[in-house]
């Protein structure tokens, strides 16, 4: 049986890069709204554009997916459900969201509405595509961690359709589960704002020695060469990373893996190396082809600057001109860029001179020498690479031409005394305006009917003039500002009636029903004792907790038998086993068959974890990496049996006050946050403690674990146990101490006790932070 052609969608972080996308090849686009959308610095879509995007896709038979791909907070849920509803009414295809609580919310409120889980939701095991498939989810963007086998398992496991991004930038850190940006910069890439600390200078420190420069700098990924592999693998859509990227990127890319998907069905040929020359200039770092074929060397610490393609290299100087020998083709002012230490220096060919001779192109294998106006800092044997390219050039301006338009005529009306009127014919189809505006009689020049149709018979994006009739009766003036309206309003009015079916309505009920949703209650908090949680990844750290803790929550890696021991010993103690935030298929069979079937309560970190204990029955916590963000997330998550829900470490206090599941939420009072976990380095280092420190001197905490996952943590904790009367309002608070190590667990308790009896404990502590208490994100 021959695989079904995927779908290939690009990238448009504007309606002019749309328009590449749709003219070049692709099958699909998406793109963000102004808000919520994970690429904030993009132009992104405001409402009228998004219609235009939206109308301009369906006009080509392709599809648009809007991106509300962030979490949302309780103040903004009305928006975002605002923006979600007005795009469902324009005929949005998709909308693709991170946010559990929007995805429920929105299933619920416009159950036609067709919902993508984005790759933020961290989804990369077999029981979590489940999840997200009962939740309501049609379309699965699956982490980019994933080897071909493991998207196979998981394909087989949901009905749900399955999508992988297939070129572009990739992320240092599972997507979802970074905090770098957010706790070094206070810009978090869940809410669309990170300022990718991961391509900045550190140096790690390891057993093996120091290594200097952009380590945790990604390659980017390019399955050019990989397609037919992917096809096979039964993936549904093909994705494209890259909305703050140009047309030029935006158009190489679509017609390079438009031809490569269709070579595989027999459809086209395969792309050329010049496809592929123009796909690389436009933008690519060093590439690879990911986690797929499990490639070993997913960093590239050189540089986090794009290279392009080998262009040439120096072979000497004349004068303050460069003799270079070429491998590609090049043409006067066509860009190159040299590789200097760790910074890239770029400068154009101004003049080209062979064999004395200025000339306007010099082909591959000649010597030539180039002019550049100020003479860059160049050494022989230093190559060059092309950043930009005629023929790229050539290919962006031509990227936007060649649309699908509608034919129209026009027959207009004015008369003077009575409303404007025009009936426009199209496609079948006919549209009748009245315009509510009087022609005056004029009284000196008056309009004739070419006049009114160079004014009126306008060609857009959509459609294009072909007949223009006008009936005027008597004399008439009519203001240019007036005609501007009437021809917008023609043009309006051609557009709802030719794109009438794809239009669909909320209902009239839909505020109702979306306010009573959003009716939070906050719930009071009795005067009970306080429960206490301590999370601890040692037996070492629970004996000093089990005096003071309700619950020990032990990580899971702390194995099987050290965990029934130390239950054994301690049975009076309430004991939960917490999952990683990264689960193969196989590590949570091993999980299931651990502790959920032996009906261990367990702390949730990751969807298919999550799905394991509803199915199980099992008594559960929903942790902190499941980015509980908002109400809507906590009522779901309660709803779904989450005993206590840890939120995510990125809310402030104020909050987390004001969450209506306020009874079952513990915010933690100590941890050292997680900032990334990779997955990077799995295939090139050995287990072990590193330290990463960056160009300021902060040094962070790191350990390559051994099933390969590379974790990253916070230089300090976050630490409000000398604030703890701050948490009142909740009746229960955690401490992980996990990296905290026995020493600094011992003395945090001891202060907590005391200062929950009521004492002034005096302890002076070393550094630590309070994290996004007190300083909400944007």
């Amino acid at each position: 049986m021959q695989a079904k052609k995927p779908e290939l969608i690009l990238p448009a972080g504007n309606f002019e890069n749309l328009k590449a996308a749709v003219l070049n090849g692709a099958d699909s686009v998406y793109g963000g709204a102004k808000k919520f959308n994970a690429r904030i610095p993009a132009a992104n879509f405001a409402e009228n554009e998004l219609n235009d995007g939206i109308d301009y896709c369906h006009l080509h038979g392709k599809r648009f997916y809007l991106t509300l791909n962030t979490l949302i907070k309780d103040s903004e849920l009305e928006e975002a459900i605002g923006i979600a509803k007005n795009a469902f009414e324009l005929g949005v295809d998709a909308i693709i969201c991170q946010d559990l609580g929007l995805i429920n919310a929105l299933r619920e409120l416009l159950p036609e509405l067709e919902i993508h889980a984005s790759t933020q939701t961290t989804c990369h095991n077999s029981a979590g595509a489940k999840f997200l498939e009962n939740l309501g989810v049609k379309k699965i963007v699956l982490a980019r961690e994933l080897s071909l086998q493991e998207i196979k398992e998981i394909k087989k496991s949901t009905s749900a359709g399955i999508e992988c991004f297939i070129h572009g930038a990739l992320c240092f850190s599972y997507s979802g589960q970074c905090l770098f940006s957010s706790f070094a910069f206070n810009k978090s890439g869940n809410r669309g704002r990170c300022l990718q600390p991961c391509r900045l200078k550190f140096e790690l420190y390891s057993k093996e020695g120091i290594e200097k420069g952009f380590v945790l700098s990604m390659k980017d990924l390019m399955t050019i060469y990989g397609i037919k592999e992917l096809i096979n693998a039964g993936i549904d859509s093909f994705k494209v990373e890259g909305r703050l990227k140009g047309i030029a990127y935006v158009a190489s890319v679509a017609r390079a893996y438009r031809k490569a998907i269709d070579s595989c069905f027999g459809n086209s040929e395969r792309p050329s190396e010049e496809d592929v020359k123009l796909m690389k200039i436009a933008f690519l770092r060093e590439a690879t082809k990911g986690y797929f074929f499990e490639q070993e060397t997913m960093t590239f610490p050189e540089t986090p600057m794009r290279k392009g393609v080998l262009a040439a290299k120096v072979i000497g100087f004349k004068g303050r001109a460069i003799r270079l020998k070429l491998f590609e083709s090049i043409y006067k002012w066509d860009r190159l860029t040299a590789l200097k230490d760790d910074s890239l220096e770029e400068f154009s060919a101004a003049k080209i001179f062979r064999d004395g001779k200025e000339v306007p192109k010099a082909i591959k294998g000649n010597e030539i020498v180039i002019e550049t106006g100020e003479k860059p800092f160049l050494e022989i044997g230093q190559e060059l690479f092309f950043t930009s390219h005629k023929l790229l050039k050539d290919l962006e301006e031509k990227a936007l031409f060649g649309g699908k338009k509608v034919f129209y005529s026009l027959k207009v009306f004015a008369k003077v005394g009575e409303n404007l009127k025009a009936i426009a014919e199209f496609a079948g189809k006919k549209s009748e305006v009245e315009f509510d505006f009087r022609p005056e009689a004029a009284k000196t020049s008056e309009f004739s009917e070419k006049m009114l149709k160079e004014r009126l018979f306008k060609e857009d994006d959509f459609f294009k003039p072909v007949k223009f009739e006008a009936k005027i009766d008597g004399k008439i003036f009519i203001p240019v500002s007036k005609l501007k309206e009437f021809q917008k309003a023609i043009m309006d009015s051609m557009r709802e009636k030719f794109f009438e079916e794809f239009r669909k309505t909320a209902g009239s009920d839909f505020e109702g029903r979306m306010k009573r949703m959003l009716n939070f209650k906050a719930q009071k908090i009795g005067k009970e004792k306080r429960e206490i949680a301590v999370f601890c990844d040692s037996v070492e750290q629970a004996g000093l907790a089990k005096e003071n803790a309700d619950f020990i929550a032990f990580y899971d890696c702390v194995g099987l038998e050290k965990i029934e021991k130390f239950a054994k010993e301690n049975p009076a103690i309430k004991i939960f086993v917490k999952s990683s935030n990264i689960q193969s298929d196989k590590e949570l069979q091993e999980f299931e068959k651990n502790f959920l079937k032996a009906k261990t309560p367990i702390i949730c970190s990751n969807l298919g974890v999550l799905q394991k204990a509803i199915e199980a029955k099992s008594r559960f916590w929903a942790d902190r990496e499941l980015n509980c963000f908002n109400s809507l997330s906590a009522r779901l998550l309660a709803g779904l049996g989450a005993e206590r829900i840890i939120p995510s470490s990125e809310c402030s206090l104020q909050q987390l006050e004001m969450i209506s599941e306020k009874q079952k939420i513990m915010p933690l009072v100590f941890q050292y946050p997680l900032l990334m976990t990779s997955k990077a380095f799995a295939k090139n280092r050995k287990p072990g403690r590193l330290d990463l420190k960056d160009r300021k001197g902060f040094a962070y905490r790191a350990v390559v674990e051994q099933n390969g996952l590379f974790r990253i943590y916070n230089p300090v904790p976050l630490s409000m146990i000398f604030e703890v009367e701050k948490f009142g309002e909740f009746s229960a608070i955690g401490l992980d101490f996990r990296e905290a190590g026995v020493k600094e667990a011992k003395e945090s308790l001891e202060f907590l006790r005391e200062k929950l009896a009521g004492k002034s404990p005096r302890k002076e502590f070393a550094k630590f932070t309070r994290g996004h208490y007190f300083n909400e994100l944007e």
